[in-house]
């Protein structure tokens, strides 16, 4: 999409580690995406369960 409107897109690949659990009961797609920025954490809603992700400060980098 860049490229066709004539902008620079930076973009890097980095390692990202997360966890998806299996359906919970009342966990639905209209599920806010939670983020903590002082713990770097964030939770959203996945088919029916959760994925738990975290950032990190330093992320290596991955191709």
């Amino acid at each position: 999409l860049g490229k066709m409107g004539g902008v620079t897109v930076p973009l890097i690949s980095v390692e990202h580690q997360y966890l998806i659990t299996e359906k919970i009961e009342g966990v639905t797609p209209d599920l806010p995406t939670l983020r903590d920025p002082d713990k770097l954490t964030y939770w959203k809603e996945d088919v029916g369960g959760l994925v738990m992700g975290g950032y990190e400060p330093n992320p290596i980098g991955w191709a």
